[in-house]
């Protein structure tokens, strides 16, 4: 059975070493990856995670970068920033990729891994790099670490595109619903549910149906999210301060 990334969260839990690469069969790497990788991780025991920077198959076209969010009326945006990354200095981003990065095993472990709420893919390793920043461990774009991608190999075969489409935007949602905890967000978007609803009923029957499929889930992901609020130290406030304003990472010494 595909059980995608989630299928890993066993085989961390069991592993004795220090960091894990998880990396999707549908990759190949430049030769220097781990030169560029292990030893940030090595010299920060405080980092979540290193993420490479993803090109496309023929390594013509970047299809990775800085990633950033925004929150806006009850809801937020997980979205790549426009800044072009030097490449020789680290940055840091929201989320590592599912199958193109190295975590530190302890760290991966104590948050229980890639969470089943997002079953079968789409927006779990955004949900797990969250939750790693506000426990207050950061997750770094590293651009000279270069992997290439044969983009949806597996995922495109097994989903018709509308049913891609609902699934991302579902778990979107699931992940701002679980995770974003600043004032009165969860307020405002119950106050613009029907207008979305509506609107999306009309103009967007594919985001409709995700907001549907959010509202069927709504009692698990209140679930989450009252566990996930326990164990926040980062506000998201302060996360998206430095995602935006100070993206810069310099490698702490050990």
């Amino acid at each position: 059975v595909n059980d995608y990334l989630f299928s890993l969260n066993p085989y961390v839990k069991d592993c004795r070493d220090d960091w894990v690469f998880i990396l999707n069969d549908d990759m190949k790497l430049a030769p220097d990856v781990f030169m560029q990788l292990l030893p940030v991780m090595a010299a920060d025991p405080n980092l979540f995670a290193i993420t490479c920077n993803v090109n496309d198959w023929e390594g013509t076209e970047e299809t990775h970068g800085l990633r950033r969010f925004r929150i806006t009326k009850g809801s937020a945006t997980s979205y790549w920033s426009d800044q072009k990354a030097d490449k020789e200095k680290l940055y840091h981003t929201l989320y590592p990729g599912g199958g193109s990065a190295v975590f530190s095993v302890q760290k991966y472990n104590q948050l229980e891994g890639f969470d089943p709420l997002f079953r079968p893919a789409y927006a779990e390793d955004l949900d797990l790099g969250y939750r790693a920043w506000k426990m207050g461990w950061p997750t770094v774009y590293a651009p000279k670490a270069i992997l290439y991608h044969r983009e949806g190999a597996t995922i495109q075969i097994q989903f018709e595109n509308s049913a891609l489409i609902r699934k991302i935007t579902r778990n979107t949602m699931a992940w701002y619903l679980k995770n974003i905890h600043t004032p009165a967000f969860l307020l405002k978007f119950f106050v613009y549910l029907p207008y979305r609803l509506v609107y999306f009923y009309i103009y967007n029957r594919n985001y409709y149906f995700a907001m549907k499929s959010v509202l069927g889930s709504l009692s698990a992901i209140l679930k989450a999210r009252k566990k996930a609020s326990k164990a926040s130290v980062q506000s998201d406030e302060q996360i998206m301060k430095l995602l935006n304003n100070t993206p810069v990472y310099t490698v702490q010494a050990n």
